[in-house]
């Protein structure tokens, strides 16, 4: 009797099996894994507990909210807000030629629909 190692096992396995099953398995894989690692919970008890989801939450993690234990959506945090204020206006270093101000050329003006320069 030839012992087989689980790995080994598990490759043979993975070679009978067609493309679409193994797919199929790959995704039933990645599923458990990740709703296993997640937070899991009802309607109800989310009803019930919701001060206490949103700081679970707010601590990072994700919950999964079920309707008879079947996943309908996730909650999970929002990105954090900038650390400072976001500077408004031109790009630190970047300069605006006179060029910019100048007026358009009339080819230009008739391409976008305007009839001739300024008066």
């Amino acid at each position: 009797m030839t012992i087989i190692s689980p790995a080994r096992a598990d490759e043979a396995a993975a070679d009978r099996r067609s493309a679409a099953e193994t797919e199929r398995y790959l995704n039933m894989v990645r599923y458990r894994i990740y709703y296993a690692v997640m937070v899991k919970i009802n309607i109800a008890e989310a009803k019930a507990r919701l001060s206490a989801v949103l700081e679970s939450v707010e601590r990072g993690e994700t919950v999964v909210l079920c309707r008879r234990n079947v996943p309908i959506a996730e909650i999970r945090a929002l990105p954090g807000l900038p650390a400072g204020e976001r500077p408004v206006g031109i790009d630190r270093g970047m300069k605006i030629p006179d060029s910019f101000f100048e007026p358009l050329p009339d080819e230009m003006l008739r391409a976008f629909g305007a009839q001739g320069g300024p008066s």
